[in-house]
């Protein structure tokens, strides 16, 4: 589950009720003597930029070694079938989700906020430069968001440090930038920006058609 169960937030209604639901479900099935866990994750780190980050006393992931040491210790709860994780305090949480703008939904314009970007980590993929305009647009909306500079062509979205939350926040830009709808499942079947910027090139030359077609209709 997510911490969006607890934070909520404008904009992500649909993520949340989801994330509810599934934590009452839980809830409701814990005299019924099965075993279910639901844990909110506030936060993972996975790439090795994102765990570079994760020192000192400003922390606000979890490093893998940590998430499967949660894993474990959540079995052991076996009064509490919900259990809500966040690295730094849940006042802190708030104060970052409804009063830091950029943090709580990432749409202010990128150019308006100075990113320092990391070095490109090691990934399981070498750098393909952008080739077309829409790729070169992609790539800056992905450097931009995970604050990583040279995001390749073929880089997957996950194991630059996305997941399904990040990438509502990615698609609420990508919608910004190029005036199309991509969905959640478009981005799990396409998760990197080569593909991603075909699904673009598609939606918009069916845009586009649909108002030339409009227009000889009228």
């Amino acid at each position: 589950s997510s911490l969006s169960s607890v934070l909520g937030g404008l904009g992500f209604s649909a993520y949340a009720s989801a994330n509810i639901f599934m934590d009452h479900f839980l809830l409701r099935q814990q005299d019924s003597g099965i075993r279910w866990r639901s844990v909110c994750l506030g936060g993972m780190a996975f790439s090795a930029a994102q765990i570079a980050k994760e020192q000192g006393r400003h922390r606000v992931a979890l490093k893998p070694e940590e998430l499967y040491q949660l894993f474990e210790w959540s079995l052991e709860c076996e009064d509490s079938p919900v259990v809500i994780q966040t690295v730094e305090s849940l006042s802190a949480r708030l104060h970052r989700v409804y009063e830091v703008k950029k943090d709580a939904y990432l749409d202010t314009d990128p150019s308006a906020t100075d990113i320092v970007k990391t070095e490109r980590p090691a990934l399981a993929t070498a750098y393909v430069a952008p080739a077309t305009a829409t790729e070169q647009r992609l790539s800056g909306i992905f450097e931009q968001f995970f604050g990583i500079d040279r995001v390749g062509t073929d880089d997957n979205f996950f194991e630059l440090g996305g997941d399904s939350l990040k990438g509502m926040m990615l698609l609420k830009r990508v919608k910004n930038e190029f005036n199309v709808n991509i969905t959640l499942t478009d981005l799990l079947l396409r998760n990197n920006i080569a593909a991603m910027a075909t699904r673009i090139d598609e939606l918009t030359w069916l845009n586009a058609a649909v108002d030339l077609e409009n227009e000889i209709i009228i």
